[in-house]
Parts: structure tokens; sequence; C-alpha cells
């Protein structure tokens, strides 16, 4: 059997940890190595750990001498793994018994380097519901191939949904983003899929996805600040793509209007504005791949010569500046 290494940051996980340790435990494909690094929890997430240390030698127990964040901590995990292929998984999230096997026997079948699992259910403490973002997503039953520009634009950027063969990403040197962002998967997503022809979509087993109010991203969200978050990976995307010659060969949207965008704050203003300006040439080749909504944000930012002429023109909330602008 093949060897899966699954790479599992944890930072304050305690009081969901054990249900997610013990769905790994439980997997029907056996051959794991389970790379758990904590990221200097101050709860009892060590303590844990070292329990399941005991247990089970598949474990690989990795303590951080610093707080890094997910994403550094995820690529110490990567340097760590010796598996043929590599799965990340949230410390808060569980799945299901068959749920390795199924994505172990389908990238094996399909002869691709990434695979991705659309089987997800949100999890609240009042109900159990299809994750929006991948019911989103139709598919044939079966499963269906997509080349590069369409998952890379069209499929959920979640990275504990797909499995990856090692050998893929070890070649193109694939790590997570430096920076402390709740987008640090956005990045990798458009970073890795970039180097692979085709990715297949498939429902395969199920994987449980808890939604927490506090969480790095629900934080992101109640401060309003992730729509910056957002950008600031767009703008990282497209250093990267023009660094590596990707610009021109494969053009897609390197940035997307999304409905809780707002200029709010002359820190947003003046990153939109510059980010804009950098990218002009490219939004002029490529100015067909965005849609009206786009379009005008990119408008109304780069007219404005700073924020306060922003405000006196526009409304924060960029969906709403557009519909008014339509009547």
């Amino acid at each position: 059997m093949k060897l899966i290494s699954i790479i599992v940051p944890i930072y304050n996980a305690s009081r969901f940890l054990p249900q997610c340790l013990d769905s790994i435990i439980a997997q029907t494909h056996t051959n794991l190595e389970i790379i758990c690094i904590d990221d200097c929890s101050t709860d009892e997430s060590r303590n844990i750990l070292h329990e399941y240390e005991k247990k089970d030698a598949r474990f690989k127990i990795i303590f951080n001498e610093k707080n890094i964040g997910a994403a550094l901590t995820r690529n110490i995990g990567m340097d760590a793994a010796t598996g043929e292929y590599v799965y990340f998984m949230d410390s808060d999230d569980w799945i299901e018994p068959d749920y390795l096997k199924n994505m172990l026997s389908t990238i094996e079948r399909v002869k691709t380097n990434i695979v991705l699992n659309l089987n997800i259910v949100q999890e609240t403490p009042e109900k159990s519901q299809p994750y929006q973002y991948a019911d989103n997503v139709k598919i044939n039953p079966d499963g269906e191939f997509w080349n590069k520009e369409k998952v890379i634009v069209d499929s959920p950027c979640l990275l504990w949904a797909r499995l990856y063969e090692r050998e893929f990403l070890e070649k193109h040197h694939l790590r997570l983003s430096a920076m402390r962002t709740t987008c640090d998967d956005f990045i990798f997503h458009y970073i890795s899929n970039i180097y692979t022809d085709k990715t297949f979509l498939f429902y395969g087993s199920l994987y449980h996805y808890r939604l927490r109010g506090d969480s790095i991203t629900g934080l992101a969200k109640s401060q309003k600040c992730w729509d910056l978050q957002f950008m600031k990976a767009y703008d990282a995307i497209y250093d990267y793509y023009r660094e590596h010659g990707f610009l021109h060969n494969c053009p897609i949207k390197l940035f997307n209007m999304m409905s809780f965008f707002a200029v709010d704050s002359e820190e947003k203003f003046n990153f939109y504005h510059a980010f804009f300006n950098k990218i002009e040439p490219y939004f002029q080749e490529n100015e067909k791949l965005y849609n009206d909504m786009d379009k005008h944000f990119r408008k109304i930012v780069s007219e404005c010569a700073d924020y306060n002429e922003y405000r006196t023109k526009h409304i924060a909330n960029i969906t709403v500046d557009y519909l008014r602008s339509r009547k």
C-alpha cells in the first residue's frame, strides 16, 4: 500500500483535536505517516499529542520553537513528509473511515497529480449542511477532469479537500506563502494548479468541515479585513506568475470581485489603487475575462486620486456602489 503523509498543523485545538486524530486512526487505508506540528499552543494540545504518540507509532510529532502560523507550519510538515502522497488536514475537522482510501484509489486510477473531493459537509453546533463552495460546483457524478484554467478560477481552493502527489510538489518546489494571512491556501491553490495540466474532481467519502466563529478565517471576516487579505493574495499571485513566466502562457483572472469587498479605509484604498496600477497592462490584455462588477471595482478605485476623493464619489460597499451605478 502506498504511504500517505498526513500533515496536521495545530494551534490551541484541544477541544476538537481528539475527534480529528481519532478519525485519522480509524482510516481503512492504514499505511499512514501522521505528521502533527504544534505551533506553540497554550492549551492542552501538546499533552494530547504526546498521548496519541504513545499509542500509535504512525504519529510523528513536531513542536515549533515559536509561533509561525499555519502556512509555515504546514511547510515544516511537507519537509518532514516521506510518503508518495501528501494530504493536509485541519485540526478541528474529521473524516469518514474510507476517506483516504477513496482519495488514493482515485488518484492512482486517473493518474494525475492532484485530485479534489467535493463531498464536504459544513458542521456547526446547530446543523450539518453541504459546504457552500463545493456545493456550487457541478460535475459528473462519476467525476471529471478540469484543465488548469478552470480549476484555478472555478474550483474551491481547499487544501484539505485535495490529495497531492509528493513528487509533483517537490519537483516544482511548492510550499505555502510566508505571508501571515487567512489566504495562504488561496495563494497555494493558484500556484500549485498552474503546474499541472488537469485535476480530477469527484465525490468520495465525506469530509466534515467545522465552521467556527473564533477561527482565523472567522476572525478575519468579523474584523472586516478579509477583502484586503484577498487582494494582497492576488498581488502575491501576480508577482509569482510574472516572475515564472505564466502571465501570458496561461491568462486567467488575477482578481475577482466578491460581495463583501469594501473600500472603507485609507489602507484598503491605497493598496487597491497601487495594485490596479501595477496590473493595468495585463488587465487590458485580458479584459474579456472580467465581469462588469470586476471592471467597476477597478475603474472607481483607479480614477480617484486618494481615499478622500473616493469617499466623496462612492460608497464603501462595492457591490452596492455597482448596483447604484446601473440605475
